[in-house]
């Protein structure tokens, strides 16, 4: 897999050189159409952020795509880079555990098909994908394989998806899902005045952190969501539970109790600011030694968009991924404060484009233990589109 992997990369990177150097050339061509057809059918998407305002994880993603004709199959190849999100206390002096993910990076080529059905004018979406993961940790970097498949179908009022994924060995923090199914219903189709959706979904999951105790524990995830849309404002509310699920019920109760969540967002404009609101409440069933607790983590953001720049900041009680694990005592929600400052406007008028970004954040988060020293960082983020 590590040659296919190398060769799929060494595709994609020659496929986006040479893209990027036709951009630059005018068509010879005496088919001016032709020319023009293959530039619909074959887009290039390229994204070198390394910190965003959203506080996304991606750091680097390009990806290539053509579509055939009536969008009726197509092809895609893609690159990413992702930062880890989840955290583990490290003494200082001590060395990290072969579990710790520091980032997660991402190699993947796949077919897409659009069949028609005799019963709906909506067609059925059918996705195939290869993917290579790699996890990158201080020992170094973990290779893993998985191929996803993926259905979809959307009638007018209701949306239907189940997807599949088949993966390896994946040493990390992580919630791994590899099926999930979802049913979307627009309230509105049903007499509701504002733009609202009801979304219902159910996850076949396992929790890989060998750096925890837990090499691979079955977990299901049920959750139930609305979202409500206003004409400047959005709210969205979500219930999960996350159960256990192995032959001896009372060993994994005492390992992983049933796990609630409710989180509650919503965001609005307040004078000349946009403001957005995060709360979420967690609760550890019983189970044997483990005493039911609640826990809970906010997040509050604000934006000022100037006439050529954009002001942010945020204060965060941040949560941690597995917060349902049990932590040995020590509370791993830490607190989070980050400031922005966006050039979008700025540089989109100066490259005449709306695909350029560009925008300066400083991060300061809280250490896990009395020990360690807090976590600070600058990031510069410029990207480029075309």
């Amino acid at each position: 897999m590590n040659q296919s992997a190398g060769a799929i990369a060494g595709a994609l990177l020659s496929s986006l050189v040479c893209a990027g150097c036709a951009t630059l050339r005018t068509p010879t061509s005496s088919n001016p159409a032709a020319w023009s057809g293959l530039g619909q059918a074959l887009r290039l998407e390229m994204d070198s952020a390394l910190w965003r305002e959203d506080g996304g994880i991606s750091l680097v993603h390009g990806a290539l795509r053509f579509d055939g004709p009536q969008q009726l199959f197509g092809y895609h190849a893609r690159y990413a880079l992702n930062r880890s999100t989840a955290f583990t206390p490290i003494e200082p002096g001590a060395e990290a555990p072969p579990g710790v993910a520091l980032g997660q990076e991402t190699i993947g080529h796949g077919l897409g098909a659009r069949l028609p059905l005799f019963f709906s004018a909506t067609p059925l979406q059918i996705d195939l994908e290869d993917r290579y993961l790699g996890q990158v940790t201080p020992q170094g970097t973990v290779p893993s394989e998985s191929r996803v498949a993926k259905l979809s179908w959307a009638p007018s009022k209701l949306a239907f998806g189940l997807n599949w994924q088949q993966s390896g060995t994946v040493l990390t923090h992580t919630l791994v899902c590899n099926l999930d199914g979802v049913m979307r219903l627009p309230l509105t189709e049903q007499g509701a005045r504002k733009p609202q959706t009801l979304e219902v979904s159910a996850r076949e999951c396992a929790v890989v952190a060998p750096d925890r105790g837990f090499a691979e524990l079955p977990v299901n995830a049920w959750s139930a969501a609305w979202n409500r849309q206003g004409r400047a404002n959005l709210s969205a509310l979500q219930v999960t539970m996350l159960e256990p699920e192995a032959d001896d019920p009372l060993a994994v109760a005492a390992a992983l109790p049933l796990a609630y969540e409710l989180n509650l967002s919503h965001a609005r404009p307040v004078g000349a600011y946009q403001a957005t609101a995060i709360l979420r409440l967690r609760r550890l069933g019983d189970a044997g030694a483990i005493t039911p607790h609640t826990q809970w983590s906010a997040e509050t953001r604000v934006t000022r968009q100037l006439r050529q720049m954009s002001l942010s900041a945020s204060v965060a009680h941040a949560p941690d991924p597995l917060w349902f694990l049990v932590a040995d005592g020590f509370d791993t929600h830490r607190n989070q404060i980050g400031l922005g400052l966006g050039f979008k406007r700025w540089i989109e008028n100066t490259l005449a484009t709306s695909r350029a970004d560009m925008g300066l954040n400083l991060s300061w988060t809280e250490p896990l233990l009395q020990s360690q020293s807090p976590e600070s960082s600058l990031h510069w983020n410029f990207s480029l589109k075309w």
